[in-house]
């Protein structure tokens, strides 16, 4: 019996699924040829490809007893370390072949995920890229440099990452699927259908793809074809609570709210703490809770942020920071705003409009993705990542004019707003905003999940916390569907 003829018949049984009769020729093998390493590696690859980590990590080790510089043997040693959760002996594993056979590119891959997995992203670029420089054309490097990129949050070369592993290997679908999550993020929405639908024609149905179909589709106005997408995911992930969550949303935008209450309460059937379910199924319910969950708020602009800008402004004809801006100007006769503290700032809408006339200009927001984008601007002298409630409870106020911009749409209950402000002020000055006005008593939680405030309940906190109302106005906030919002501008002294 020769060792290779037989090696190669146990191969052809671990490809047919024939694991027993694998595991039983590779010890056959080696008690026919003890001394050969490759007698034990095929063992180890019986033990590896049936999951028997353990197994396969001790007959590696004795392979290498006998062929101490056998990269393939360190390779599949590091593989067995790493299904085994022994990541840092992997490292050590996948390093050892490389040194050995540095132009062993399973090794590299191997190492780079590892490195990706411990969120050293650095060193996984610098893996993928070395790969990259071994082999110019191979579409896996591509694709983890790729995700590389993505994680580090350089979206433009993730992009370009992607479409490069595509272009060398078309049927790459998880390239094509994290393709379309940068173009969702970007607003090309259109984009972002073709690549999920390329990806899901390779890959076959796919939960995770067909909800972010979905919500490409509805970003679009195809609503139809968005349902059918959330549908098809939870027919695959009965219990896929965002999946539940985006077909109620988007039935709530049809009016159909039965059935999107229906979904809402699958959603946290799903996953009792998804507070984006509970929010939205208050809001279809009629229940008004002091304000939306901090978590609700801070999902709700990451996934915005990169498209904010222009679909508010764009879209839903947004312009309430530049008219109270000037509105600031006209009522306090001043042509300087003085320090002005910016609460719930966003991308720096505001902030770019008004910095050249700020001695002094203060960002606070909750969406870390948000801050991200303002701080490109270079407008703010200081930005703050936290909620505004907490902020304005603990600083030492100094601000000339305090704003606040379609924040407390997602508030409710702002009295302790109105308390921090007057009592953490240190000079007098003026507090802005804009609110989506309500002729309901108080604050109303509307069912598009965003709140509504009455101007008897401004006037209130007015007189309980010593502001005085200088100026009220109502307008067009944005649109909304076929018709516009309407608000409320306000200038407070205090």
């Amino acid at each position: 019996m020769q060792a290779s003829r037989e090696i190669n018949e146990i191969k052809k049984n671990l490809k047919q699924g024939q694991f027993s009769e694998a595991e039983k020729r590779a010890k056959n093998t080696i008690k026919a040829f003890p001394d050969a390493f490759i007698s034990w590696e095929i063992l180890g690859l019986v033990y590896l490809t049936t999951k028997k980590f353990r197994d396969a990590e001790k007959i590696f080790k004795k392979a290498l007893q006998l062929a101490p510089k056998a990269p393939s043997v360190w390779y599949n040693l590091a593989q067995a370390l790493y299904s085994s959760g022994n990541l840092n002996s992997a490292i050590v594993g996948y390093k050892k072949c490389i040194e050995l056979k540095p132009d062993f590119l399973n090794a590299f891959l191997g190492l780079g995920k590892i490195y990706v997995e411990q969120g050293s992203f650095s060193k996984a670029e610098n893996i993928y890229r070395k790969i990259i420089d071994l082999k110019k054309n191979y579409a896996p490097a591509h694709y983890g440099l790729g995700l590389v990129l993505h994680e580090l949050g350089r979206l433009e070369e993730a992009e370009k990452s992607y479409k490069k592993s595509i272009f060398l290997d078309p049927k790459l679908y998880q390239a094509h699927s994290n393709r379309a999550v940068i173009l969702s993020a970007e607003g090309r929405f259109p984009e972002a259908i073709a690549s999920y639908e390329e990806a899901l024609s390779f890959s076959g149905d796919n939960a995770i793809m067909l909800n972010n179909l979905g919500n490409a589709y509805e970003a679009v106005g195809k609503i139809d074809k968005a349902i059918i997408s959330f549908q098809k995911a939870i027919a695959i992930e009965p219990k896929y609570a965002d999946a539940h969550y985006n077909l109620g949303i988007t039935l709530e935008k049809l009016n159909r709210d039965v059935e999107a209450k229906k979904y809402l309460r699958l959603a946290l059937a799903a996953k009792s703490d998804f507070e984006d379910a509970k929010h939205m199924l208050a809001a279809l319910e009629g229940i008004t809770p002091p304000s939306a969950p901090l978590a609700y708020v801070r999902n709700l602009f990451d996934g915005y942020a990169n498209n904010f800008e222009n679909s508010l402004l764009k879209k839903l004809e947004y312009d309430i920071p530049e008219k109270l801006s000037k509105l600031i100007l006209e009522k306090t006769q001043t042509r300087s705003y003085g320090a002005v503290l910016d609460l719930g700032c966003g991308t720096g809408l505001l902030g770019d409009l008004i910095k050249n006339r700020c001695e002094y200009l203060e960002g606070v927001d909750i969406s870390p993705m948000m801050l991200n984008k303002a701080r490109e601007k270079q407008v703010y002298d200081s930005l703050k990542c936290e909620s505004i409630t907490n902020y304005l409870a603990n600083a030492t106020l100094h601000f000339d004019n305090i704003i606040a911009t379609d924040v407390f749409v997602y508030l409710g209950e702002v009295s302790k707003i109105f308390r921090h402000i007057k009592k953490r002020s240190e000079i007098s000055g003026h507090f802005s905003f804009s609110t989506e006005h309500s002729d309901k008593e108080k604050y109303y939680l509307e069912k598009t999940g965003r709140y509504s405030h009455s101007r008897d309940y401004i006037e209130q906190l007015c007189l309980e916390n010593g502001f005085e109302l200088k100026h009220f106005q109502m307008l067009n906030l944005r649109k909304e569907k076929r018709g516009y919002i309407k608000g409320g501008l306000y200038i407070l002294s205090f």
